[in-house]
């Protein structure tokens, strides 16, 4: 009878530190993930805010032109996505109109 306590016992320190272990494996990798992510967004946003320095070797250039511009013409340094924002607001009205609906009603 005492064998059989001992052998349970040594089998729940077993798992209690299998639990641990991978517990804090898992943990690990979450938190990895988490900070490639951040350190993506800051490449991409360092990267995609140059433009718009002072001090670029292209010049700059408007945050405020590139958000509201309608023009979109690289060879002459004219860059404006404002049709581009419009155009996704109205998709996703679009889509919001009848996706909403459909779910609701399902």
């Amino acid at each position: 009878m005492k064998h059989t306590n001992q052998s349970k016992m040594q089998k729940n320190k077993i798992q209690i530190f299998l639990d641990q272990f991978f517990h804090i494996v898992f943990m690990l990798c979450a938190f990895t993930s988490v900070i490639m992510v951040f350190a993506i967004m800051v490449f991409i946003f360092t990267k995609g805010l140059k433009p718009f320095w002072p001090g670029n070797v292209n010049g700059t250039y408007s945050i405020f032109n590139f958000l509201t511009g309608t023009a979109w013409k690289p060879s002459q340094n004219i860059f404006g996505i404002g049709y581009m924002i419009l155009a996704s607001i109205y998709a996703t009205i679009g889509a919001i109109l009848i996706g909403v609906p459909i779910g609701l009603l399902t």
